[in-house]
C-alpha cells in the first residue's frame, strides 16, 4: 500500500502518516478513518486568534445537507454552544449551551440554573413511550401546565401561586385551590388518614383565626 510517512528527529518517531487512499495518521502508521490521532495523551486543540466562534462544524451532505457546529461562542467565551447550522455566530441557532459552571441551557444561551429549558411551546416530557406521556409548559404569562398525553390539562399552577387541579384555564384559578371534578364521576378529593382514628389526623381548615 502506497503511503507518504514525516519522519523526525533521527527517524526514530513517524509523526505522521498519509495513506494511499488519503487517510491522515498522526502517532499512527495505520489510520483506520480520515484522520487517525493516537498518543498516551491524546488531546486536539481548535484555536482560534481572531474574533470569532471557535467551532467545529458536523455536516452529512448525503441525501441533504444536515449540518451542526459545537464550539466557543466568541460572544460569551463562558459558554460551550451546540448549534444545528453552520454559521459564523454559534449564538444565533443554539440548541444546547453549558456554561462554565456547569448550568446546561436548551433554547436558551445565559442558563441560570442547572438545568434551564426555554420554548414557546412544550418545554418538557416525561415518558414511558411515544404513547405515554406527560407534558410540562410555562406559557407566556407565566403559568405553569401538566398535561396528559392527550393534552388534558390536569394540574395547573398561575403566575399568583395559585393551584387548580381538573382547571384547564390559568384564569379560573381564582383562590389557593381550586379542585374540579368531571360530570358523573364521584368523588372530586378523597383525604385518607390511614387507618388510624387518633383525632390529631385528617383535614383541618382554617378561617381567620377560628378552627
Amino acid at each position: 500500500t502506497q503511503k507518504m510517512q514525516f519522519i523526525t528527529g533521527d527517524g526514530a518517531v513517524t509523526a505522521m502518516t498519509i495513506l494511499g487512499n488519503g487517510r491522515v495518521g498522526i502517532g499512527t502508521d495505520s489510520p483506520q478513518v480520515p484522520l487517525h490521532v493516537s498518543s498516551t495523551s491524546t488531546k486536539l486543540r481548535v484555536e482560534t486568534t481572531s474574533a470569532t466562534d471557535t467551532q467545529i462544524e458536523l455536516v452529512n451532505s448525503h441525501g441533504g445537507n444536515t449540518c451542526f457546529a459545537i464550539g466557543i461562542d466568541d460572544s460569551n467565551s463562558e459558554l460551550l454552544t451546540y448549534a444545528n447550522a453552520l454559521t459564523a455566530d454559534l449564538s444565533t441557532s443554539p440548541l444546547v449551551t453549558i456554561g462554565a459552571t456547569g448550568n446546561v441551557g436548551i433554547g436558551v444561551t445565559d442558563p441560570a440554573r442547572a438545568l434551564e429549558i426555554e420554548s414557546t411551546s412544550e418545554q418538557l416530557r416525561l415518558a414511558y413511550d411515544s404513547s405515554n406521556h406527560m407534558e410540562m409548559l410555562v406559557n407566556s404569562n407565566g403559568n405553569f401546565s401538566m398535561a396528559k398525553t392527550d393534552g388534558t390539562v390536569v394540574l395547573l399552577v398561575n403566575a399568583n401561586g395559585r393551584v387548580g387541579i381538573g382547571v384547564d384555564v390559568a384564569g379560573n384559578v381564582d383562590v389557593p385551590l381550586h379542585v374540579k371534578g368531571g360530570v358523573d364521576t364521584g368523588y372530586i378529593a378523597i383525604f385518607d388518614q390511614g387507618g388510624t382514628t387518633s383525632t390529631s389526623h385528617g383535614l383541618k381548615i382554617l378561617c381567620g383565626d377560628t378552627d
